[in-house]
Formats: C-alpha cells, sequence, structure tokens
C-alpha cells in the first residue's frame, strides 16, 4: 500500500514538472496578454463597483447595477470603447501657404449613439450622447490635449427613457463648489473634476421640463403645468413667474397645441438674474429678464432662438430665423449691440464660459474664427482656419491651441489649429433697450 502511494506522488510530481516547462516554454507574449488582460480586467471590475458602494447618500437607483448580466454586458462596453480608442488616425494639412493644422480621428466602430452636448473644463472635454432607439444615455470625457495618450473615458452611462418624455437637453458646467455637473433635464449628474469620475445623481420631478439650478444651488427655475414657468428656493418657496397659454384646435385628427410657452430659463453667472423666452406657434420671442426674487427688469420683443449669459449682467441672445444675429443685452447699462448681423447669413458659434472665450466662425471674407475673451468685448482674435463649420461642431481655445471637434459618420474628429492670428478692434454701435422692449398694444 506504501509503494502505491509513492507512486502517485511520484506521478503528481512528474505532471507538475512537465506543466511548468511547458509554460516556460511558452512564447512571451503569451503570458504577458494573460497578465495585461488579467490587469485590465482588474481595473474594469474596479470601475463597475456601484457608485452606490463607493459614495454615502447617492440615490439607489441611479448608476448601480442590478444583477450579474447587467454586470457583464458593462464589462463588455467598456472594453469596447477601451478598444475604439486604439483606432486613431492622425494626419497634418498645409493651407494658405505656409499654415498647418493637424487632425485626429477617432473611429467609434458602427456607433449608434448621438451627440447632444460637448464643453471643455478644466482642459477636458465632457460629451452627452444618447441613443434613442435604446433609450440610453452616455457621458464620456477626453483629454484633447493629449489623445494619444488618454482615450475616451465613459464616465456615465444610465437609462435615458424618462428624459425622452419632455425632451432631452444636454448641459455640463462648473457649479460654485467645483464640482462639474451635467443636466440630463431629468437627473443632474456630479463629476469629479480630477478623477473624472461621477460623484452622485439627484433626480428631478418627472412633470418638471427644461429645469436648471443656479450655480449657487439655491434655486431652481423649470416650466410645468401646461409650460408655466416658475422658480422656486428655501427663502421664496415656489413662485409662478409666468402662465403659458394652451389652445384647442382640430388639425386634421384634431390636437392641441400651445401657442405661448416661458421656456428656456437661464441664470447668470452670479444668480443674480434669470432670462427665458417664449416659444410661440412658430418662432419664438424675448427675452424676459427678471431679478432672482422674480421681478421683470426687462421685456423684450425681438425674434429670438437661443439665450445664455457670458457674465453676471450680460446676455447674449441668438436668432437663426429671418434675420440671423447674435447680439448682446447688457442689463446694468441697459443697452444692446450686435456680434453679428443679417447680412452676415453664414455663421456658428461656441461660448466656453470656464475659459471666457465667445468663438465665432464666419465665412466672409473668408473662413476665419473670431475669438472674444468675453471680459473684454471690444477686440477678438481672427484665426484663419482651412475650411467650413457646420451646425454641431464646437470650438474649443485651449492653452496654445484651437479644437475643433464635431462628430460624423462614427467618427469623432478634432482639427487642432494653433491660437495664432491678428487682433483686430470691435466697435460695435450701442443701442438702448428701451428699442426693443415690449409695447403693450392700447
Amino acid at each position: 500500500m506504501k509503494l502505491i502511494k509513492v507512486l502517485i506522488v511520484l506521478f503528481i510530481l512528474i505532471i507538475s514538472v512537465c506543466g511548468c516547462e511547458n509554460k516556460a516554454d511558452a512564447p512571451d507574449n503569451i503570458v504577458d496578454d494573460v497578465v495585461l488582460q488579467n490587469d485590465y480586467l482588474e481595473d474594469i471590475d474596479e470601475q463597475s463597483i456601484p457608485v452606490d458602494d463607493k459614495k454615502e447618500n447617492l440615490d439607489e437607483d441611479s448608476i448601480s447595477t442590478t444583477n450579474n448580466n447587467q454586470e457583464s454586458e458593462e464589462l463588455e462596453d467598456q472594453k469596447d470603447i477601451q478598444n475604439t480608442t486604439t483606432n486613431i488616425e492622425k494626419s497634418t494639412h498645409t493651407f494658405a501657404g505656409d499654415k498647418t493644422y493637424t487632425s485626429y480621428s477617432i473611429d467609434l466602430k458602427d456607433d449608434p449613439y448621438g451627440y447632444l452636448s460637448m464643453n471643455v473644463i478644466d482642459d477636458y472635454v465632457y460629451i452627452a450622447r444618447d441613443n434613442y432607439d435604446d433609450k440610453m444615455v452616455q457621458i464620456y470625457g477626453i483629454d484633447v490635449t493629449d489623445l494619444e495618450n488618454n482615450p475616451l473615458k465613459k464616465i456615465y452611462e444610465g437609462n435615458g427613457e424618462k428624459n425622452y418624455s419632455t425632451g432631452y437637453t444636454g448641459c455640463f458646467y462648473k457649479s460654485k463648489d467645483n464640482e462639474v455637473v451635467c443636466n440630463l433635464q431629468q437627473q443632474l449628474i456630479y463629476i469629479d473634476p480630477v478623477s473624472h469620475e461621477v460623484i452622485r445623481s439627484e433626480d428631478i420631478e418627472s412633470d418638471i421640463i427644461d429645469y436648471r439650478l443656479s450655480h449657487d444651488g439655491k434655486t431652481e427655475s423649470y416650466t410645468k403645468d401646461n409650460y408655466n414657468i416658475y422658480i422656486n428656493s428655501k427663502k421664496l418657496g415656489e413662485k409662478l413667474i409666468e402662465e403659458g397659454d394652451y389652445i384647442d384646435e382640430t388639425i386634421g385628427a384634431g390636437c392641441g397645441y400651445y401657442v405661448y410657452i416661458p421656456q428656456s430659463p437661464r441664470w447668470s453667472t452670479d444668480d443674480n438674474y434669470m432670462a427665458y423666452l417664449i416659444g410661440e406657434y412658430e418662432s419664438s420671442s424675448g427675452p424676459t429678464i427678471i431679478d432672482s426674487k422674480g421681478n421683470t427688469l426687462l421685456n423684450c420683443n425681438l425674434e429670438i432662438c437661443n439665450l445664455c449669459w457670458l457674465s453676471d449682467n450680460q446676455l447674449m441672445i441668438e436668432n437663426f430665423f429671418g434675420g440671423p444675429y447674435l447680439a448682446i443685452i447688457d442689463i446694468d447699462k441697459y443697452n444692446y449691440w450686435y456680434l453679428v448681423k443679417e447680412q452676415d447669413m453664414s455663421f456658428e458659434y461656441t461660448y466656453n464660459p470656464d475659459t471666457h472665450t465667445l468663438s465665432i466662425f464666419k465665412d466672409k471674407p473668408y473662413n476665419h474664427l473670431r475669438i472674444f475673451d468675453t471680459n473684454n468685448l471690444n477686440k477678438y482674435l481672427e484665426v484663419p482656419i482651412d475650411k467650413e463649420i457646420y451646425n454641431g461642431q464646437y470650438i474649443f481655445p485651449i492653452k496654445d491651441k484651437i479644437y475643433i471637434i464635431n462628430y460624423r459618420d462614427d467618427k469623432l474628429n478634432i482639427d487642432i489649429y494653433p491660437f495664432e492670428g491678428e487682433e483686430k478692434i470691435f466697435e460695435p454701435e450701442i443701442h438702448n433697450c428701451s428699442d426693443i422692449e415690449y409695447k403693450q398694444e392700447n
């Protein structure tokens, strides 16, 4: 019996030695690949830990996974994103004689998502995307200053179905607590600006539309109840600012539609003012500017499509119907002026509050950018570029470069131009706001 046991032990030892020799004879790259793959999966596992386990006080239904199958799917998604970033094509172009720029193209491999919003905060670009068919929302980040070493990072993925009931617009900004906030309309996602990871999320009531939180986080603005616009704070409570007007009409099979919709509330950078516009049946008008207590300061009757605050007191308004323009209203000085007027029919722009830059593309007399420092709108830098900019492109001056980013044909395209050009003086004609105030007919 003892002899049999000894033979068995010797047999096991021989098999073990042979196995080690086979492993030692394996090509180095196979062993390395196994190690790298294990390290990579460990990194992914850390990223897949539910946010509830990392941070306290996070809503249970926000981001955390629910079952093993879902966790496995998220692992695969993370791997897919990691792989897509290896497909980066780089090229250099020459134009206008001796001027050059560099292009990067990131192939996203039959990507079903569309891009909703981009912004740069602390030299880092945040991207909101959605998949209408699957009702999913994603947030990505990318360090465009080091594209070859810093690929796309998936920051957040969640069910965006509730955002579709009222329309979805992504918006990134930095709060006064130094957090990056992504407003998904029915949900706020708070992101750490250093690690670029989700800190927490907050749900918004489902019947609220076009939600905006003041920069200090103390006052909300939104529309609800047949598109009535409100502000709400602990100090004031909920206050109705203006009512929408709903008219029932028989069109075809019959439907109702709004002809007077207060919408698009936007807070000034110091939270002392809020501006909004009025959506009408086939156009929109405004803006109306109120103070933080809800008192009306200015009620304008301009055709207007978009608005945003450049500073504590300067509101930029845009129109692209009929006669396109880009204008500034200074509420403290009670005046306004145009940055772009009707005869300049082709223009696109990007405003970046983090860098205080306003970049306007114009195609006359040639393709160029006018880059304003919003702290001083009396001058701009005129920068020539090689091609036209179309709707959906974002222009971000970062440090000594200008990044023009767009998404087309399943590719994220980034053109990088030197931040060089000719400085020019801007002397607009100043108008009094009484010229554009709404005057009620007798």
